[in-house]
């Protein structure tokens, strides 16, 4: 390479580290602004109770008369423990450790986003997560989105490197980190099936070799996790419970207590009636505080319930998974009016400008695979158990990558752009800008 080509590649790089180092330091300033100024202690999870328990030495409990835990997957409590035992024993210093993870997450959806992406849309799509309201909404309260939103992004950036190079490192690094978010939600376990998908659908000449990828992603994720499906094995009398339970719950929830099942009812706002919340609510409280095989035993039943709920009324069930697919971008835990408004005034036009991405660069989807995977692997789990927004908040910084695409492809003018050919060089050589 020449001087001349060097020095441009030089500022270049400046140019771009300074962009990221801007949008960085906003979301950080976003992030602890929320924490100073409506940061929520409240523990609805009983993700605090479980750390504190711990920080006292009396195991992994929601409460001091309570049996071992096995409602909550067991990463966040330890993060907070982690912070407390460092920090002190403050809400408030955990979620400012929180608003520092949420902002490191735009490092990895950069990074990922710069292998899939030409630099202007990974840059656009790292500021948009930055000012993203929820994103800092989330981060100003004791849930586990934000760190459960960080070893997603993780787990996406090692699997487009391994959709893209396929190194038996990168399919480790992709296993591993799935394994970590698995131990955040539960969800995630079967995400090493999406793996595979992709790397069918990009790779069919070397069959062989993305099968031993994909084996190697599932391994390592198991390794991950066993650790404490044993733990779960040993306190709840031998059942089964690779994560947490909850499953059956959900299912209970989501489509016997959740949406109105039939054609009726506004799929933007969670709508029942008075009974079924108070049953809701009950059903909330008892699982609370139930550990042990009597928790297993309970979800359970309400699996079985749903079940039996879905055989006899199998078209509502399917309307209500319709419904609940759109709904999963929208509907939030308490609504009102005034909430569902902004809601979808929010999310409505980054979704359309994600679909206008998608189309405007429809044939080049597979090159976005791991991205699209992702995204419809959640979107689809959701919607046949629960939705909730929080639930699709860990997938909204790849729509908002879509979305970045869409705009700039609605707003570019022919030619312009960076040089498709320069992007390409980018993601063979694995350079990532940063």
């Amino acid at each position: 390479m020449s001087e001349g080509r060097a020095d441009m590649w030089w500022k270049q790089g400046s140019s771009v580290s300074r962009q990221l180092g801007i949008i960085l330091a906003l979301a950080v300033a976003l992030r602890l602004s929320a924490v100073m100024f409506f940061g929520a202690l409240q523990d609805i999870d009983n993700y605090e109770n479980i750390a504190r328990s711990l920080l006292e030495g009396k195991g992994y409990r929601a409460g001091e008369d309570l049996e071992p835990n096995v409602q909550r997957p067991p990463a966040y409590p330890l993060m907070l423990f982690f912070i407390y035992s460092a920090l002190g024993p403050s809400g408030r210093n955990a979620l400012v450790c929180q608003a520092l993870l949420s902002s490191l997450t735009i490092l990895l959806i950069f990074s990922a986003a710069r292998r899939v992406f030409d630099q202007r849309v990974a840059l656009a799509g790292a500021a948009l997560f930055a000012v993203y309201p929820f994103s800092v909404w989330y981060a100003a309260h004791l849930l586990s989105e934000t760190l459960f939103t960080f070893l997603l992004a993780a787990s996406v950036l090692y699997w487009v490197r391994l959709y893209q190079n396929g190194t038996l490192g990168d399919a480790l690094g992709a296993g591993f980190w799935i394994g970590l978010g698995s131990l955040c939600k539960g969800t995630m376990l079967l995400l090493p099936i999406a793996v595979g998908a992709s790397l069918l659908l990009a790779h069919r000449s070397q069959l062989r070799q993305r099968a031993f990828h994909f084996l190697i992603v599932s391994v390592t994720t198991a390794a991950v996790v066993l650790p404490w499906t044993l733990r779960n094995i040993s306190v709840a009398g031998g059942a089964l419970i690779p994560v947490s339970i909850g499953a059956g719950h959900a299912f209970y929830e989501g489509n016997v207590l959740g949406l109105k099942p039939g054609p009726e009812g506004n799929i933007f706002r969670r709508e029942v009636s008075p009974e079924r919340e108070r049953e809701r609510m009950r059903l909330f409280r008892e699982l609370s505080r139930m550990g042990g095989r009597r928790a297993v035993e309970e979800d359970r039943r309400l699996l079985e319930q749903g079940i039996v709920w879905v055989r006899e009324h199998p078209d509502l069930f399917l309307i209500g998974v319709l419904k609940k697919a759109v709904a999963y971008w929208y509907v939030n835990s308490w609504p009102t009016e005034t909430k569902t408004a902004l809601i979808v005034c929010l999310q409505t036009p980054l979704l359309a400008c994600a679909a206008i991405g998608c189309w405007k660069r429809r044939r080049e989807l597979r090159a976005r695979a791991p991205l699209l995977f992702v995204i419809g692997y959640f979107w689809a789990v959701h919607s046949v158990l629960i939705v909730w927004l929080r639930l699709s908040f860990p997938v909204m910084p790849y729509v908002l990558l879509l979305a970045a695409e869409g705009l700039q492809r609605a707003s570019s003018r022919p030619g312009s752009g960076e040089p498709r050919d320069e992007c390409r060089r980018r993601q063979a050589h694995g350079d990532t800008g940063l």
